[in-house]
C-alpha cells in the first residue's frame, strides 16, 4: 500500500496553503492530529481527527480533514472506515482541486482488498493527463487482476477513455476466439491495432524475451532450516528446487537463458497472498508452485488474472487445472491416466471387456473412473467396475473375476479378449486382487498403477509372470544418458544420490523452459497446437489441447527388465487414435 501513500503525503504537506479564516478549534485539532500522524500515532490520531471529520460549513478544512481522518484509518487497522471516508470525499466533494489524487488513493485500498472493479473504476475515472507514470502502472497492474469481462464492463463505462480501450485489446488478444466477443475486438483492433494479424503479433513478440524468469513458490522454511543437520524435515522441497537449478544450468549450456527466483510461502496463505502483492512478481514469466491445495486457490486467482502460467511439478490430482486456463501439470493427471490408458488399448484392437477393481482413494477412484468412461465412450464393454472391499478383498475379487476365468479357459494370453484394470495403490489389497486372479488361472492382461513397483511383497518376476503392464506418468529410465548424467552431477554437487523430486524438479523447469525459449512467455496456444516434444529425464510431453501432460508412458518387465511399450515420436498426437 505504501505506494499510494506516497500521494497521501505529499497533500498532507499542503497544510501551509490552507484558508487562514478556518475556526480556531477546527485548526488546532487539526494540527494536533497531523503531528500524531507525522509520528505514526494513528489510533490516537483517529480518535482526536474523528471529531472534524463531518461536512460542517465552518470547517474550511473539511477536504483535508477527511483526508488526514481516512490517513489515520487506514494506519490504524480501520480499512473500511478509510476506504467510506475517501469515498465521501469523492462524492460530495468532487469539484476539490486534488479529487483526482484522492481518487487514485482510493482505488488502491481497494485493490489492495481485492475489489479490483471497482478499485478500476475508480481509477478510470481520474483524466489520462492527470496520472504519471508510476500510476499508470499501478492501473496496469489492476487490470491484470481482471478478468476479460469485467475489463469489457470497464470499458463499457468508458468507451472513450483510449487507454480504457487499449487495456480492453490487450486483453481480448490473450483470450481464446471462442470466449471472447469477436465483433468487439475486431473494432478495437481497427480504432487501436491496426491489422489483426499484426496485433496479435505485436502481442505475442512482446512476450518473446532474451532471458524468462520463473519465481518458484514453495514451502522451504528458510527460518527453520539447520544447515548443519543430516536430514531435513522438508528435504523433499530442497530435492525439487535442486533439480530446478540442474535444469536451469542444462537450459544455459543449450544456449537458453533463465533467472530463477525461490520465495518462501512458508505454507502460509497469508505469506503468500503477500508475496503475489509484491511489484517483483510484475517481472514472473512462470511461477513453479505452490506445492500443497490449501495455497493453490490464491496463486491460481493470480495466475488467471495476470496471464502468468503456474505449473506443478509433483502433482497429478485434477483440481489443479479446474476453472483454470494458466494452471499446469508436468505429469498427466489421474483423469488423464485413465482415459489415455482406454485409447491405448482401444488403438490395440485386441480388448473389447474390461475388468476393473479400484480402491477408495482419490486417485485410485479418478483412474478407474476415468477409464470406465472413456473406454465405454470407444464401444468398450466393461464386466465388472467394483470398488475393492476391505472387509473381504480377495473373495468378492474372486467372485469378480470368475466370469473372467470361464471366458479365458484354455485361451492363448494373446488370444483373450478381456483385460484387467486394477487401480489400486496400497500393498494389501493390491495383493489380494492380483492373487484373487491368479488363484482362478485367469489369463488375461493386467493395468496398475506404478505404486506397484514399490511393494516389497511383489517381485519384478511375478509382474512380468503375471501378465502386468504398469502406468507410469514419471517414468524415467535410468539407462539413458540424460539420466546417468544427471545423477553423476547430482552426486558432485550435493553429495547424495538424486531422487523422484529431483527428477520432477528437472524436467518441469528443462521442457516449460525450452518451450517459453521458442514460444515466448504467451506459449499457451502455441503449446496446445505442437504435439508430442521428447523430455530430458521424461520420455516426452503432450499438450494437446490439454494443461495436463497427455503422453502417458506404459511399462512392462521384459526379460526381467522394464521395458516402455508406447513410444512416441515428436509431433504425434497422444490424445488421438492410432489408425
Amino acid at each position: 500500500m505504501s505506494k499510494y501513500f506516497l500521494v497521501w503525503l505529499a497533500l498532507l504537506g499542503i497544510l501551509g496553503n490552507l484558508n487562514a479564516q478556518s475556526a480556531a478549534d477546527i485548526r488546532k485539532k487539526y494540527e494536533y492530529g497531523k503531528q500524531l500522524v507525522d509520528q505514526k500515532k494513528y489510533a490516537q490520531a483517529r480518535i482526536v481527527l474523528e471529531s472534524i471529520n463531518q461536512d460542517n460549513p465552518k470547517n474550511l478544512l473539511v477536504e483535508y480533514c477527511h483526508y488526514l481522518y481516512a490517513t489515520a484509518c487506514f494506519n490504524s487497522n480501520h480499512e473500511d472506515e478509510a476506504i467510506n471516508t475517501l469515498e465521501h470525499l469523492v462524492s460530495e466533494h468532487g469539484d476539490w482541486e486534488n479529487i483526482n489524487e484522492v481518487k487514485v488513493s482510493l482505488a488502491g485500498m481497494l485493490a489492495d482488498k481485492g475489489d479490483f472493479l471497482t478499485a478500476a473504476t475508480i481509477m478510470a475515472s481520474v483524466p489520462s493527463k492527470k496520472l504519471d507514470d508510476a500510476t499508470k502502472t499501478s492501473e496496469k497492474s489492476i487490470w491484470a487482476k481482471l478478468s476479460y469481462e469485467d475489463m469489457q464492463k470497464l470499458y463499457s463505462q468508458f468507451p472513450k477513455q483510449e487507454r480504457i480501450g487499449k487495456g480492453l485489446l490487450a486483453k481480448a488478444l490473450h483470450t481464446p476466439k471462442d470466449k471472447r466477443d469477436e465483433a468487439q475486438t475486431t473494432k478495437l483492433i481497427a480504432q487501436y491495432g491496426g491489422d489483426q494479424k499484426e496485433a496479435y503479433t505485436k502481442v505475442m513478440n512482446a512476450g518473446i524475451k532474451d532471458v524468462y524468469n520463473i519465481g518458484v513458490m514453495m514451502p522451504f522454511y528458510e527460518d527453520k532450516v539447520d544447515p548443519t543437520s543430516l536430514s531435513i524435515k522438508n528435504e523433499f522441497v530442497y530435492n525439487i528446487y535442486q533439480g530446478i537449478k540442474l535444469g536451469q544450468e542444462q537450459l544455459t549450456k543449450e544456449g537458453i537463458k533463465i533467472e530463477l527466483f525461490a520465495y518462501d510461502t512458508k505454507r502460509d496463505s497469508a505469506v503468500v497472498e503477500q508475496l503475489l502483492a509484491s511489484p517483483v512478481m510484475a517481472n514472473i514469466d512462470l511461477i513453479i508452485g505452490p506445492l500443497y491445495g490449501d495455497m493453490l486457490p490464491i496463486v491460481k486467482r493470480y495466475a488467471d488474472s495476470t496471464g502468468t502460467p503456474m505449473v506443478n511439478p509433483i502433482s497429478m490430482h485434477p483440481r489443479v487445472l479446474e476453472d483454470s486456463e494458466q494452471s499446469y501439470l508436468t505429469a498427466a493427471s489421474y483423469n488423464t491416466q485413465g482415459k489415455q490408458l482406454a485409447r491405448y488399448l482401444h488403438s490395440q484392437q485386441d480388448t473389447a471387456k474390461a475388468y476393473i477393481i479400484y480402491g477408495a482413494s482419490t486417485k485410485e477412484k479418478a483412474l478407474a473412473e476415468a477409464y470406465k468412461d472413456e473406454f465405454e465412450s470407444l464401444g468398450g464393454v466393461v464386466q465388472v467396475f467394483q470398488e475393492y472391499d476391505y472387509a473381504d478383498g480377495f473373495t468378492v475379487a474372486q467372485e469378480s473375476f470368475t466370469p473372467l476365468a470361464m471366458d479365458t479357459l484354455g485361451v492363448a494370453l494373446d488370444s483373450t479378449s478381456a483385460h484387467v484394470i486394477i487401480s489400486t495403490t496400497k500393498e494389501i489389497p493390491s495383493m489380494n486382487v492380483l492373487s484373487a486372479l491368479q488363484s482362478l488361472k485367469a489369463l488375461a492382461p493386467v493395468y496398475v498403477p506404478d505404486d506397484w513397483l514399490t511393494f516389497e511383497q511383489l517381485g519384478f518376476s511375478q509382474l512380468e509372470g503375471g501378465h502386468v503392464t504398469i502406468i507410469a506418468p514419471e517414468y524415467v529410465n535410468p539407462d539413458t544418458n540424460n539420466v546417468r548424467m544427471i545423477d553423476k552431477e547430482y552426486q558432485q554437487r550435493f553429495n547424495n544420490i538424486a531422487s523422484d523430486f529431483t527428477y520432477k524438479g528437472f524436467e518441469t523447469i528443462y521442457f516449460f523452459g525450452k518451450v517459453m525459449h521458442l514460444h515466448g512467455k504467451y506459449f499457451q496456444n502455441k503449446l496446445h497446437e505442437t504435439g508430442f516434444q521428447n523430455g530430458f529425464i521424461y520420455p516426452g510431453h503432450d499438450y494437446t489441447n490439454a494443461n495436463d501432460n497427455q503422453y502417458v508412458p506404459l511399462i512392462k518387465f521384459q526379460q526381467g527388465k522394464l521395458v516402455l511399450i508406447n513410444k512416441q515420436q515428436e509431433g504425434e498426437n497422444a490424445s488421438k487414435d492410432k489408425e
